[in-house]
């Protein structure tokens, strides 16, 4: 995430409060927002540029980078085991699934003969526009198993469209 840890040991919190000579409110400030990428990429939470500083040269922000499709890639692998070891979609969606071009191939190419699918990289670089959402390469083809998209989202109209269900039950 941009300013978040993500999966830690819960006793980072004790620890750090005694090692750091900071109250356990303020590890948990740090740990939600001046963690993630931010901390990994020396002050930089947003992959936008992470990404531009990579073209550049900065170990820090391929630091980043790195982490960031490691951990995103070991995640869809186990939710790939938790479905019995295959699925028929892989979905990219919100901030950096949608706009990073980079962060979906690389991952894409972890996940290798697991995902079974392969990018293709015009469409990938379009975000999907163009190709309903597509940017997988064999598909018209039946070489990938799975389907890759990118599907864009709102996540404000989602809370909007739920809060209208709630209040047409209750008043």
């Amino acid at each position: 995430m941009g300013t978040r840890s993500g999966s830690i040991d819960p006793s980072i919190i004790t620890f750090a409060s005694s090692h750091l000579h900071k109250t356990p409110d303020e590890v948990v400030h740090d740990l939600n927002k001046r963690s993630g990428l931010k901390a990994v990429g020396q002050g930089d939470g947003d992959m936008r540029s992470i990404e531009m500083r990579v073209t550049k040269g900065d170990k820090d922000a391929q630091l980043a980078l790195d982490m960031f499709v490691y951990i995103l890639s070991k995640h869809i692998a186990a939710m790939i085991v938790a479905c019995g070891g295959s699925i028929d979609a892989l979905i990219f969606t919100a901030g950096i699934g949608e706009h990073s071009a980079l962060v979906r191939k690389e991952v894409v190419s972890r996940l290798g003969s697991i995902l079974n699918a392969t990018i293709d990289d015009e469409t990938n670089l379009q975000n999907g526009r163009d190709s309903d959402g597509l940017i997988s390469s064999g598909n018209d083809k039946g070489l990938d198993k799975a389907i890759i998209l990118v599907i864009p989202t709102d996540e404000e109209i989602g809370i909007f469209e739920e809060c209208e269900v709630i209040m047409a039950k209750h008043f």
